[in-house]
């Protein structure tokens, strides 16, 4: 273990307990898996920070490794570490500046973490991601959701306000946005500007999909929830109209 490189905080703190021997032994076998892959990338890496095919090859075989290894581990504690090690990967590649890393691998890095609810992680790499293509749909949608579950409301409005700029007939993102918006005010009841936007949203997509009876039904909750029966009875009418004609 004499060899071990500590590059972050959170890599010299495993480093301090694994020295210290209280570690159970699987979780000291990947830790110190962990800086030994470190040490192999920074070989890999020549004095100029470039990268061989080959040995690029290597990384991203690590990180299809990792990324699976993430998304299958159930306990805990093992899949921290294996977090750690996908961060350490990420950071020395940046500080390294090697750029030739597919950048589809920041998406899917993002994905592995929001499935695995470690959703700060999930918005870092999202935001990688987006830095060179900051249009792609499914990136957004990820950051939106993420950005949701960590509260981070203006943010969320931002990202949604984007993606119905970027593909404005699209009902469905009205739709979410309504929906997003819905919680808010639940949070925050009593905002008439607030409630402004979500009608508003619920009935350009409504207008843009009539198909979907569950944008007219979903209104109508909503509208019920919050004291207002009278339209919300208007709606549930649209609703049962639009069954009985399919």
């Amino acid at each position: 273990m004499a060899g071990i490189l500590i590059n972050t905080e959170r890599n010299r703190e495993a480093h301090q307990v694994l020295m210290s021997g209280v570690l159970p032994v699987e979780r000291r076998a990947i830790i110190e898996e962990v800086s030994s892959k470190i040490l192999n990338i920074l070989s890999l890496i020549d004095a100029e920070g470039s990268l061989s095919d080959e040995n690029l090859e290597s990384i991203v075989n690590l990180l299809e490794e990792n990324f699976e290894k993430l998304k299958t581990e159930r306990r805990e504690s093992l899949r921290a570490d294996y977090i750690l090690q996908l961060h350490e990967i990420f950071d020395i590649l940046r500080k390294k500046k090697i750029s030739c890393i597919p950048i589809n691998y920041y998406s899917r890095a993002a994905s592995v973490f929001y499935s695995v609810k470690d959703y700060s992680s999930a918005l870092y790499f999202y935001d990688q991601y987006l830095s060179f293509e900051p249009n792609d749909k499914e990136a957004l949608l990820g950051k939106v959701r993420t950005l949701e579950i960590l509260k981070s409301v203006l943010e969320a409005f931002e990202v949604h306000n984007k993606l119905i700029g970027l593909y404005p007939k699209n009902a469905e993102l009205r739709f979410q946005y309504a929906q997003y918006l819905q919680s808010v005010y639940i949070e925050f009841p009593n905002n008439g500007d607030l409630l402004s936007h979500i009608m508003s949203f619920y009935s350009q997509a409504i207008a843009m999909d009539s198909s979907k009876e569950i944008y007219r039904y979903e209104c109508a909750v909503f509208l019920a929830a919050i004291g207002k029966e009278g339209k919300a009875s208007e709606y549930y009418d649209l609703s049962l109209f639009s069954l009985v004609q399919q």
